[in-house]
């Protein structure tokens, strides 16, 4: 039933495709689509064509059948788990040597560990990276990290020791829109828990903890704008 794109070029894209190269591939086809289904997929060792399965045995058989296919080369959730979590650790270890920093560009390293937070098994790993990065965008998601309800709140505190860590680097790097929007959060957080509230307070202290060092004319972001960052209303 996919006409766009086609289901043949769909699995020769998946083929062309480094990350799904080696991917198997069921396509589950209607029946008067079956023997189409069975035309793309003959030449391709990791496809097979299934008719479309309609209750958890059928879908079982689909998915065992798939795995088959992959034999050796199959890597189970398990360990795509243990490798991601060594692969951030690794990142994180070579973020922190000066002479990877000089040599190589990181930036792309920021969405890495972004995307990573959303696996909850790599979110002190993925944590540890952005700190060790010091970046604008990782500023970012730091501040939205530990601003976030939904999320563990050991986790959250841990967003905030590595903003800690990144101010310490190289200063705030947020913008002054940024740092308004984080005052925003405090002053809306009344109906929130205690807990947040404070993870909240304890977020614009370490935004304006640079400016009580410089003295009271500087702004958190290095910008005397008057912003927010003079002084907040509290929930």
């Amino acid at each position: 039933g996919i006409d766009h794109p086609t289901i043949d070029f769909l699995l020769q894209n998946l083929r062309r495709d480094g990350r799904t190269a080696g991917l198997p591939v069921g396509v589950l086809a209607r029946a008067d689509h079956f023997a189409r289904a069975d035309r793309v997929v003959k030449d391709d060792p990791l496809a097979e064509a299934f008719a479309r399965p309609h209750d958890e045995a059928a879908v079982r058989y689909v998915v065992d059948r798939l795995v088959a296919r992959a034999g050796r080369d199959r890597i189970g959730h398990a360990q795509r788990q243990r490798q991601a979590a060594s692969a951030l650790e690794w990142l994180a270890a070579w973020c922190g040597d000066p002479t990877a920093r000089r040599l190589y560009d990181l930036r792309p390293l920021d969405d890495v560990a972004a995307r990573a937070l959303r696996t909850p098994q790599l979110g002190t790993r993925a944590v540890t990276l952005l700190a060790r990065l010091s970046s604008a965008a990782g500023q970012r998601t730091l501040v939205d990290l530990a601003s976030s309800p939904q999320q563990p709140i050991e986790l959250r505190h841990a967003a905030v020791a590595a903003l800690v860590q990144t101010i310490q680097q190289n200063g705030v790097l947020l913008t002054t829109e940024e740092i308004r929007r984080q005052y925003e959060r405090y002053n809306q957080s009344a109906v929130l828990d205690t807990a947040t509230q404070q993870v909240l307070g304890r977020i614009l202290d370490v935004l304006e903890a640079p400016a009580r060092t410089a003295g009271p004319t500087a702004h958190p972001s290095g910008l005397n704008d008057g912003s927010p960052a003079a002084g907040s209303q509290g929930p």
